[in-house]
């Protein structure tokens, strides 16, 4: 499996021919033969709006293999991509989201982290902002936020995670969901694995003793196995020499 291309590496803004910036790539959920990647929808650290961090991406892929058969190159993306913008102008129409919009990252702006599918319901998680202090996660139809911008975003009740701490990902297991918390600041702090159910405002968390150094953020949660007594779950880090991948079971 090579590199694969899901943005070319030019776009047309007008009568003028640009470069993408990062896709800045946060979440990933897998469903029904596909992939889906969202960037972070938010400002870059300087209060700059990069376009290609505003996308939503579905990825079909072979259902025996698991793999795409066709890569894209740097100037075309893949044809089995399908990119979606809509998420930009739904969460810059949602009331309790809107004033964050124009925020940067640390100072409490939009910045998705985590998705999920369930039902076929596209759940969207934010390290930022924090809604009275808790993490926010919002629904959205799946196929609503590929096909309509005047779609409705449906925050759910803001979860108290613990002071200043935001959602890092977000995965769905059998009777909820397991958010990976970390802070919303961009800086080194706690992280636990919680349990959570749909529509509650509080959750059963666990510590996590990071594999990589103190300074290390945990982002990526994976889930590897389900049983009667645990989750267990994959863990990587950013700012850790290779992720610093570790395995941790979850009571339930």
């Amino acid at each position: 499996m090579g590199l694969l291309f899901i943005l070319p590496k030019e776009y047309k803004d007008g009568e003028q021919t640009k470069e993408y910036d990062e896709t800045d790539a946060e979440g990933i959920a897998f469903a029904d033969g596909a992939y889906y990647v969202i960037g972070s929808h938010g400002l870059n650290k300087s209060g700059e709006h990069q376009p290609s961090r505003y996308f939503l991406y579905r990825l079909t892929v072979d259902p025996v293999t698991g793999l795409t058969g066709d890569l894209g190159t740097k100037d075309i993306a893949s044809a089995q991509v399908t990119k979606s913008g809509n998420l930009e102008k739904i969460i810059a129409t949602t009331p309790e989201l809107a004033r964050y919009v124009n925020m940067i990252p640390d100072q409490q702006g939009i910045n998705i982290e985590g998705i999920a599918i369930k039902g076929g319901q596209l759940y969207v998680s934010f390290r930022g902002p924090l809604i009275g202090g808790r993490a926010t996660i919002g629904v959205i139809g799946l196929e609503d936020a590929f096909r309509s911008p005047s779609a409705s975003l449906t925050l759910l009740p803001p979860i108290k995670l613990g002071d200043g701490q935001g959602v890092r990902d977000l995965a769905a297991v059998e009777g909820g969901f397991l958010i990976l918390t970390g802070p919303q600041r961009d800086q080194a702090g706690p992280a636990k694995v919680c349990f959570w159910k749909l529509g509650e405002t509080s959750a059963k968390c666990h510590g996590v003793i990071k594999a990589g150094p103190d300074s290390s953020k945990p982002e990526a949660l994976t889930l590897l196995e389900t049983t009667d007594a645990k989750f267990q779950v994959l863990i990587m880090s950013d700012g850790a020499n290779g992720g610093a991948p570790a395995i941790y079971d979850v009571p339930r």
